[in-house]
């Protein structure tokens, strides 16, 4: 009962205060964890109790400082560092929307990372700048789904399932009554994935100026084996170790000195 106590003084303790800037900085974001519709805000860092470092960022967020970044005239650009992240296409699509929304301020979009998975790079793909390390890598190979079937499994273990449905394209008990997929329900995922698939071509060769027709081929034929055929191919834009990084990010805040750019967290903004 006390620690509740503590805990409630604490959390009505650190009321957050909008961030004023007083001079140039970048909005940097860092996404390597997962990514929920909103997070609760805790009063204090319980990963130096735990010891488990979970990053988890809310889409509420992440959505309200791009916004009020495009506005503030000390925010000069975004940085975009990616490494693993977890989020839906639906997540990335809204995150993605607020960030051709900010590039109408005429501000920049730098992205960087070690490895663009698909769902990283769709995201990337708004960007000015889409940097790689050059020992790194990118994915791009279309999607996949997988159903798995326990129908022989429970028999093996003499279970019997009771199932009652209504209509063909109720596939949600198929796993439990078939050994292979019904034809209607192959033709639903594939109509779902397809749509999701198409929308991807289309943003990404809308904001990379290229082709539907050459992303496609570029999917079907594993063109990607390295980030040298991400640049060849148009998809990327720079190669830079970590210094070259930091001079990309000196020339674009027009400074002398990497020690001069200022940073401000998006958790910090």
């Amino acid at each position: 009962f006390t620690i509740i106590i503590i805990f409630s003084i604490i959390a009505s303790s650190t009321n957050s205060k909008e961030v004023k800037l007083d001079k140039p900085h970048i909005l940097h974001i860092e996404l390597n964890g997962s990514i929920q519709d909103r997070v609760e805000k805790m009063p204090f860092d319980f990963s130096e109790i735990t010891g488990q470092d979970i990053n988890i960022l809310g889409l509420n967020e992440i959505l309200r400082n791009i916004k009020k970044a495009k506005t503030d005239d000390n925010i000069k650009g975004i940085y975009i560092e990616i490494s693993m992240f977890s989020a839906g296409f639906a997540t990335i699509e809204e995150i993605r929307n607020a960030l051709l929304d900010f590039k109408k301020s005429g501000k920049f979009i730098t992205t960087y990372s070690e490895i663009y998975m698909q769902r990283a790079y769709y995201l990337a793909s708004v960007a000015d700048n889409i940097c790689i390390y050059p020992e790194g890598a990118m994915e791009l190979k279309g999607l996949n789904s997988t159903v798995a079937f326990y129908t022989n499994a429970l028999k093996k273990m003499g279970i019997e399932p009771q199932i009652i449905r209504h209509g063909k394209f109720k596939s949600a008990v198929e796993p439990f009554m078939l050994t292979e997929m019904s034809s209607e329900n192959r033709e639903q995922i594939e109509t779902f994935m397809g749509s999701i698939w198409s929308k991807f071509l289309e943003n990404v060769a809308s904001n990379r100026n290229t082709t539907i027709k050459k992303l496609n081929r570029i999917a079907s034929n594993f063109e990607i084996r390295t980030p040298q055929d991400a640049i060849k191919l148009g998809l990327v834009d720079s190669l830079f170790y970590r210094d070259q990084l930091q001079n990309h990010l000196t020339y674009l805040m027009d400074k002398e000195n990497y020690e001069d750019v200022n940073f401000i967290s998006l958790k910090k903004y």
